[in-house]
């Protein structure tokens, strides 16, 4: 049970900052696709 609560979390974790850094980037350059 802990085990996949932790693989969840890493999940979670990867996938927000991924976001983060596709919002960042798409600030920063809008038309660059």
């Amino acid at each position: 049970m802990s085990l996949l609560a932790v693989l969840a979390g890493i999940a979670g974790y990867a996938l927000y900052k991924h976001f983060k850094s596709q919002k960042k980037s798409t600030l920063i350059r809008p038309h660059d696709r």
